[in-house]
């Protein structure tokens, strides 16, 4: 195959073992764990050249398909087929890869048992946009070279040590992020207690209790005058008096009526 993708829903090491067969000067250096790995590699392997991601669901999920690198991945995959150059996309199942990617694959392998898998042809009808898969047959592959089996393994288990750890570290800074909106919040709800506080304080100067209406029963601009407070906080500040001056029984209310018939 000169230049297009195959979808391998089984272990790295088919993947491996078919790489080698196609491609003899393929090595450790062709395969990618990373989306920047992937792109690296692009302008350095040859014309019918092979390259090997494992576990590209990672990176190019459905879930993330918003995602700048997703972006990126999808753009190349679509137009850099001109290159000639084959890519196995190594993971467990299809699903757990973007759907754009997923139907830009020309085959996908299924693992049926060890060394052993069955090939079906990605098709898409040009008009309702319908894809389906013909079984093709069976492919069948032995290990790959010990040495080449050997050095994916070293190479994995670095990745997963670095994947493992930057994920530790982005749970810290989302716990941390959390926390820091967490005191924010609590620090904004204090604010506004105490200016409430203060404004239950010099009710009795921004009521009138001649007002009927809502908006007429406190003096926002005396109240933004004797407080200093911004436009948008006061008209906030009144909305909690007026609640509080409106509930049954509210003795403050009581209060400044019998100063008000005085």
């Amino acid at each position: 195959m000169d230049g297009g993708y195959i979808l391998l829903q089984t272990h790295a090491c088919m993947g491996l073992s078919l790489c080698q067969h196609w491609d003899k000067y393929f090595s450790a250096k062709r395969i990618a764990f990373t989306a920047q790995e992937f792109l690296e590699l692009l302008p350095i392997v040859p014309n019918k050249g092979w390259i090997l991601w494992d576990e590209p669901g990672v990176y190019l999920s459905h879930r993330r398909w918003q995602s700048e690198i997703n972006i990126q991945i999808m753009q190349v995959v679509q137009s850099f087929r001109r290159k000639l150059i084959n890519v196995i996309f190594c993971l467990p199942s299809g699903s757990f890869m973007d759907k754009v990617v997923r139907e830009t694959c020309h085959f996908v392998i299924r693992l049926q048992k060890r060394g052993q898998g069955g090939v079906y042809r990605i098709c898409k009808t040009p008009f309702q946009g319908f894809t389906y898969t013909p079984y093709l047959g069976t492919i069948f592959s032995e290990m790959p070279t010990m040495g080449l089996w050997e050095e994916f393994r070293r190479l994995h288990v670095e990745h997963l040590d670095k994947l493992y750890e930057d994920s530790r570290k982005k749970a810290m800074i989302s716990e941390k992020r959390k926390e820091e909106k967490m005191e924010e919040a609590l620090k904004q709800k204090k604010t506004f207690e105490d200016t409430l506080e203060r404004a239950r304080l010099v009710l009795p100067q921004i009521v009138d209790l001649n007002k009927d209406s809502n908006q007429g029963l406190i003096d926002v601009g005396e109240m933004r005058r004797i407080l200093k407070l911004p436009h948008n906080k006061a008209y906030l500040i009144r909305k909690a008096l007026i609640k509080e001056l409106h509930a049954e029984d509210n003795k403050l209310l009581k209060e400044l009526r019998k100063t008000h018939s005085r």
